[in-house]
């Protein structure tokens, strides 16, 4: 994957989780999911024939009030 596909990715994330949590004020448990998939599919690596290696340990930080409410 090339420099300018990878910004565009990280460009269209930002954007499209920007409008995600625009339009209900709050981050749901269906906008986290969609995130760490979209960062286990941008930083997925091949290693070798028919094998890919992804990241499988994640810290995900919240704000204190969404973190008491989900």
């Amino acid at each position: 994957m090339g420099i300018l596909e990878r910004f565009e990715q990280r460009v269209e994330r930002l954007i499209g989780s920007g409008l995600s949590q625009s339009e209900s004020g709050e981050v749901q448990p269906v906008d986290i999911a969609s995130e760490l998939i979209k960062e286990i599919d941008d930083c997925a690596t091949f290693a070798g024939f028919g094998k890919t290696v992804v990241q499988n340990d994640f810290s995900v930080d919240l704000a204190s009030s969404d973190y008491e409410r989900l």
